[in-house]
């Protein structure tokens, strides 16, 4: 395991790890007493980036009740080489942590998403799943905050290696993008 930085180390010592169908996924939960009206606080984080985006927003909500994750391939969490990563299993992922942690709260609190880039189409997926009756009865969403989802790519402010990735040489750098670059 490659040495982390103070602060990685710092937010991986305040996490805990999850399993989720055999992988490991790292968690950020804070119980403070969720109440009917109070909601759990849900950070969704983008791409190519972790739940380390959220350690500076997590103190501004004191009295929240909060939960934030890596996904599967991205900061603490596993990144198996065999799994498919798509929008609908990063989906499936959420979905299963939400409802972990809002049982874990036993008067089931609503739910309010903050999610940012590709968290913003991860938690449309999770809408279209209420809207269609198959999300959990666990989960009651009572609100989002979608921001940076660059649903437009002419207003995108994408960052170099996202231009380099739409490119003509993106497979190249999607190529040499393996595990060992990341650590």
């Amino acid at each position: 395991m490659p040495t982390l930085t103070s602060r990685v180390q710092k937010w991986k010592d305040m996490g805990h790890n999850e399993d989720f169908k055999g992988h490991k996924v790292h968690c950020f939960y804070r119980h403070k007493g969720a109440t009917h009206e109070t909601p759990l606080l849900v950070f969704i984080h983008g791409f190519p980036t972790s739940s380390y985006d959220w350690i500076k927003i997590i103190d501004k909500f004191p009295t929240f009740s909060m939960l934030t994750f890596d996904f599967l391939g991205f900061g603490l969490s596993d990144k198996p080489s065999n799994l498919n990563y798509t929008l609908s299993n990063h989906a499936d992922l959420a979905v299963e942590l939400v409802e972990r942690h809002v049982t874990k709260e036993n008067i089931r609190p609503p739910v309010y998403i903050i999610a940012h880039d590709m968290g913003t189409s991860i938690c449309s997926e999770i809408l279209a799943r209420d809207l269609d009756g198959s999300l959990s009865k666990n989960i009651q969403i009572i609100g989002v905050l979608l921001f940076n989802g660059n649903m437009i790519m002419s207003k995108a402010s994408l960052v170099l290696g996202q231009r380099i990735l739409r490119s003509r040489l993106g497979w190249l750098l999607s190529y040499l993008s393996n595990k060992p670059f990341f650590l």
